[in-house]
């Protein structure tokens, strides 16, 4: 498709545009870090790197919007801030989690054919960089897909580096656009069916719990024998004004599906303004 560009020129495209300056990470070929499984992005324009896991202690430097960072542990710091407390040990010191996101590196198989009605895609890296390939401008860069985020690939076409890419359809603006197809894993249609079809829909259900009432719900489960299937914390939070942390979770039993996302959107927001 369109005119093909070598791969140096490709990056000084993407340098151009504000992008290798961020920190970004082009993700175009296996490097060492194609199997990374803990990576912080940063999600706002910076977040301060701190000799301890205290917004009270020293300041080391920033790290700016979409720069990637490898987080290697997780610390619950008695300096709160009691809302949420928890910090991120990384390169050089310490980041407060609320404007970090997890994610990790994993590149895909490419789809030898898409079905004429597309086909969803995740995006399986931190962010992969969207381009766009016009008549008059050639390729330009447009904007960037983020982790865990779905898209209906279209079609698998040449790419500005002359690697596969799959072309995507913006549905709100209506134009096509490319990204590298080793960023997307294909959802496979089993993926939208039940988990459990077999078990009474009387018997699926959703509960939210806390610290306070989880030994008592462990026990119920033992006893009843039910089947937990999908556990998240969403928030933390004070209790009754005093400086006490509340880990409230989600969890799920027998079934799963997409639309379970928009259900913990929806009790989080709840949750954490209660």
């Amino acid at each position: 498709m369109g005119t093909t560009i070598s791969r140096r020129a490709f990056l000084k495209l993407l340098s151009a545009a504000g992008v290798t300056g961020l920190g970004f990470r082009p993700f175009s070929g296996e490097d060492s870090n194609s199997t990374a499984n803990d990576i912080g992005r940063v999600t706002v324009r910076s977040v301060s790197v701190y000799a301890r896991p205290s917004d009270k202690s020293q300041i080391l430097f920033q790290r700016y919007r979409d720069e990637l960072v490898n987080i290697y542990y997780e610390v619950i710091a008695d300096e709160g801030p009691a809302y949420n407390p928890v910090w991120y040990r990384v390169w050089g010191g310490y980041m407060h989690r609320a404007n970090v996101v997890r994610s990790q590196i994993r590149y895909n198989p490419v789809a030898e054919s898409i079905p004429e009605t597309g086909q969803l895609g995740e995006v399986t890296v931190p962010f992969t960089q969207a381009m766009r390939y016009t008549g008059s401008q050639g390729w330009e860069t447009l904007y960037r897909l983020y982790n865990s985020s779905a898209h209906w690939v279209h079609a698998v076409e040449e790419g500005p580096d002359g690697e596969p890419w799959y072309k995507l359809i913006d549905e709100l603006l209506g134009v096509d656009y490319h990204v590298p197809a080793r960023h997307l894993r294909m959802v496979q249609p089993e993926e939208f069916a039940p988990i459990s079809p077999d078990v009474p829909q009387h018997k699926k259900k959703i509960e939210v719990i806390n610290p306070q009432v989880g030994s008592l719900l462990y026990r119920i489960n033992k006893k009843t024998n039910e089947k937990r299937i999908y556990v998240v914390v969403i928030c933390f939070h004070q209790k009754n004004g005093l400086n006490k942390n509340i880990i409230n979770k989600i969890v799920l039993f027998e079934n799963i599906n997409w639309s379970v996302q928009i259900i913990i959107f929806l009790i989080n927001i709840i949750i954490c303004i209660t």
